[in-house]
């Protein structure tokens, strides 16, 4: 559409002004600049968007989950996204002779104990119903994933992890669901974990057992629910 020109010393009608911007803001490049605005003085000026910058990190602690347990009584204290420490990793190629068969550089991906050490959040997890992140642990300390900043804080490009283990609660009958609890590692043993309570199902008429019984379930988006895929009986 094109912007009809105005007379010299005319001023521009508010509605020629506003297409203006409306077609500038829809060819404006959002890499460099944000939407166009009319300022004090009949200036006009593009608005940045936040700078997107992606970095490959290396964990350098175990993921931290919310303590359910907790969360009542620490609500405005508690962190209720994951959470784990981590150091940038960069490429590096320390000799520039170093070369593979096919003469290509030899490089690596490297981190440094010099170099920072961050808070690495993970956004992209199950949660429950007050908003708290549930389930396992995404990554383990020493394992490497992307992450973009956002607002200040790196997030981690990582989604969460869809296989839970379990431990049955009540019984579970063939072709039918049951509540369990979430089996968690300690770091000696494992054990259930009583404030984190979900359904399981079996969803292919082979799977029943008693309350105690552990298995692993396998989160299914096209139903929403969690299908048992291995389940023993104590």
């Amino acid at each position: 559409m094109a912007i009809p020109h105005v007379e010299k010393g005319d001023p521009p009608e508010a509605d020629a002004q506003n297409r203006l911007i409306d077609q500038s803001n829809r060819v404006a490049s959002p890499g460099s600049t944000g939407p166009m605005h009319y300022g004090p003085g009949g200036a006009v000026g593009f608005v940045p968007f936040p700078k997107a910058i992606l970095g490959l990190f290396e964990l350098t602690s175990a993921v931290t989950m919310p303590d359910i347990a907790t969360a009542e009584t620490s609500y405005f204290n508690l962190e209720p996204t994951p959470y784990a420490s981590a150091q940038r990793i960069l490429l590096h190629q320390y000799d520039s002779t170093d070369e593979d068969a096919d003469g290509m550089p030899i490089r690596s991906y490297e981190t440094n104990d010099s170099y920072q050490t961050i808070r690495l959040y993970f956004p992209l997890c199950f949660r429950n119903d007050e908003g708290y992140a549930i389930g396992h642990p995404p990554l383990a300390n020493g394992d490497r994933c992307w992450a973009r900043l956002c607002k200040g804080r790196w997030e981690a490009l990582k989604a969460p992890l869809d296989v839970w283990r379990f431990e049955l609660k009540d019984t579970l009958e063939v072709n039918s669901g049951a509540t369990a609890y979430l089996l968690e590692w300690n770091g000696s043993a494992y054990a259930k974990n009583e404030d984190i309570e979900f359904e399981v199902y079996d969803a292919i008429g082979v799977f029943s057992g008693v309350a105690e019984a552990k298995g692993y379930a396998k989160f299914m988006p096209d139903r929403g629910v969690w299908e048992i895929i291995q389940l023993t009986c104590p």
